[in-house]
């Protein structure tokens, strides 16, 4: 039973190993560290494609020249060339795989989240992501080129709704109407001409026949 908890543990790292995607990215300035590698998964292939609703792990490798008690993560959106704050969920390095306090020469992997909200416009932008050390020197920084899109479709998971349909039956009648939805479908003119047409069902029921009231 040991044997096999092992082997599958093995496999699992193995698993986490192959999905690692090395991207290519600029040094901005790290002036207390050397990264050896940045990986963001899944990003099969560069600018990476990030799509609304969804969030991707970041992982980079790196060395640092200096001891630190702590490290402060800070991500910024470079639009036309105006850096714009990037909320990510936890801006404590300490608690993103570094073991703080953080000692001169060793290697460490920072590890996390970059979440993509459903309300960012489509767009074209550079991710800057930096690194700080509790002198407020950069322990690694990087630049990558991404872009924004919309998930298709196809990805999208059907989802079920029930909705009373308009109260204009005759007294004794049952309406009941089932909507099926593929993503978000709203009852906006603007965005309904770009989404699929909403499929609706109507059951008419005679409750009083029925129950011969």
């Amino acid at each position: 039973m040991a044997s096999f908890s092992i082997s599958v543990l093995l496999l699992l790292a193995l698993g986490v190993t192959a999905l690692a995607e090395p991207v290519r990215f600029l040094d901005c300035g790290s002036q207390v560290g050397k990264i050896e590698e940045v990986d963001v998964i899944p990003c099969s292939t560069q600018p990476c494609k990030l799509h609304k609703g969804e969030s991707y792990s970041v992982n980079v490798t790196f060395v640092s020249g200096v001891p630190s008690q702590n490290s402060t993560a800070l991500v910024h959106g470079i639009l036309m060339g105006i850096e714009v704050p990037f909320p990510i969920p936890q801006p404590d390095g300490c608690k993103c795989g570094i073991n703080c306090p953080i000692e001169k020469g060793k290697t460490y992997s920072y590890l996390n989240k970059l979440p993509v909200k459903s309300e960012y416009p489509k767009m074209k932008l550079v991710v800057k992501w930096t690194l700080l050390d509790d002198k407020k020197n950069t322990l690694f920084c990087w630049e990558i080129p991404i872009e924004i899109v919309v998930l298709p479709y196809a990805s999208r998971p059907l989802s079920l709704q029930h909705q009373k349909l308009p109260q204009h039956q005759e007294p004794g009648e049952c309406r009941c109407g089932l909507f099926i939805s593929m993503g978000r479908l709203t009852s906006g003119k603007a965005e309904m001409s770009k989404m699929l047409p909403r499929i609706q069902f109507q059951t008419v029921v005679d409750v009083g026949g029925i129950l011969n009231l």
